[in-house]
């Protein structure tokens, strides 16, 4: 993995690898840690998280249809040289960087829907009321955000890059494909 040129043809570094390493293994190791954190959390704690994450699975969803939605209309001529299977593949591979593109902004409306949601409410006027201070209410937001920065971290060093070269393969190749199917004398003048 260190030996050889890296994908953009660039010599790696060791610095660079191990830095990329611990953010992977950070990424696979929080999904344990964050459920552990999740049961252990207070009864308010836990409200407020669920309140966050209704709107965040919800707003990260639209954006990711939103996103492919508007590719397929931008690279729909493509398409018809790849198969059904050949376009499930080509979105599932961009996901990495369709994810990185929208978690910033999916953060930024969810909490915004999840604290005018307390407010309107009168929830977060009752839990400050009740002892806690404004910063510990809004603690387990702050360790969202942290936690999806982290994701997203190791997704534009590790993941995104691959998913954007590969999409890059895919549509040379598909439209080289196109372009043989479009003029079959030459491809057989070819050989």
């Amino acid at each position: 993995a260190i030996s050889g040129k890296a994908l953009a043809g660039e010599n790696p570094s060791i610095p660079a690898y191990f830095g990329q390493l611990f953010l992977v293994i950070l990424l696979i190791l929080s999904v344990p840690a964050s459920a552990m954190l999740y049961y252990r959390l207070s009864l308010m704690d836990r409200y407020v998280v669920h309140s966050f994450l209704t709107p965040f699975s919800l707003c990260l969803f639209s954006f990711v249809g939103i996103f492919i939605i508007a590719d397929i209309t931008d690279n729909g001529a493509l398409f018809g040289g790849m198969g059904l299977f050949g376009v499930f593949r080509f979105y599932i591979i961009q996901m990495p960087f369709v994810i990185l593109f929208v978690m910033p902004i999916a953060v930024l409306l969810s909490a915004l829907s999840a604290l005018s949601k307390l407010s309107k409410s009168n929830e977060l006027i009752s839990m400050i009321s009740a002892g806690r201070s404004v910063f510990r209410v809004l603690a387990p937001i702050f360790a969202i955000g942290i936690y999806t920065s982290l994701i997203s971290l190791a997704f534009k060093y590790e993941w995104a890059p691959v998913s954007v070269g590969v999409k890059t393969a895919m549509e040379k190749a598909a439209a080289d494909k196109l372009e043989s199917d479009a003029n079959p004398e030459e491809s057989s003048d070819e050989l």
